[in-house]
């Protein structure tokens, strides 16, 4: 694949990051596509409701899942993969989601918040592990919703990162138009 072509599968990808991210309401403070630090870097709405009640601190984890999935959705809604095999690009972000769903068929199970390790996120018994895999299909779903609604937004930001390589909040903020 050609450098331009790689880099055009990169815009889209961080570009889907970008706008859902910032049409759920959380802060984008700049968005790369430049080899070896390409990513959108977001607010995290579970930290921002760390504080809080779990109901709120599971809808947080829920819109994080969705814009970890968002990436994919939109490259693939720009230039679907060939073949099965999933882009081994989308497997930081699938592993981000899941740990996410994971964290959050825990805490839907009472387990206290500071409680939680590694060892429990990869141990979760079959009704956890249910809830984890419903929440992963679910928040996927949205953000595959999320992408083809804000298509045209996303084509531009994209567009954007192919002229410029980095575009910081401000530079988004013209781009997209209006908080959400």
């Amino acid at each position: 694949m050609s450098t331009s072509a790689r880099l055009d599968i990169v815009a889209y990808h961080e570009a889907g990051h970008a706008v859902i991210a910032w049409m759920l309401g959380l802060k984008v403070e700049y968005v790369n596509i430049l080899d070896g630090g390409a990513g959108a870097h977001t607010e995290s709405a579970t930290y921002a409701a760390r504080d809080l009640d779990n109901e709120t601190y599971l809808a947080a984890i829920s819109k994080d899942i969705i814009v970890a999935l968002a990436g994919s959705c939109a490259q693939q809604k720009h230039r679907p993969p060939s073949g099965r095999r999933q882009p081994a690009e989308w497997e930081d972000d699938r592993q981000v989601a899941t740990s996410l769903g994971c964290r959050a068929a825990l805490v839907a199970s009472a387990v206290e918040r500071d409680q939680i390790d590694l060892a429990m996120l990869n141990n979760l018994n079959p009704g956890q592990q249910e809830y984890a895999i419903h929440l992963f299909r679910q928040c996927g779903d949205r953000a595959r919703e999320l992408v083809a609604d804000h298509w045209p937004v996303i084509e531009k930001v994209a567009q954007a990162l192919l002229g410029r390589p980095i575009l910081a909040a401000d530079d988004l903020d013209k781009l997209m138009g209006s908080k959400p």
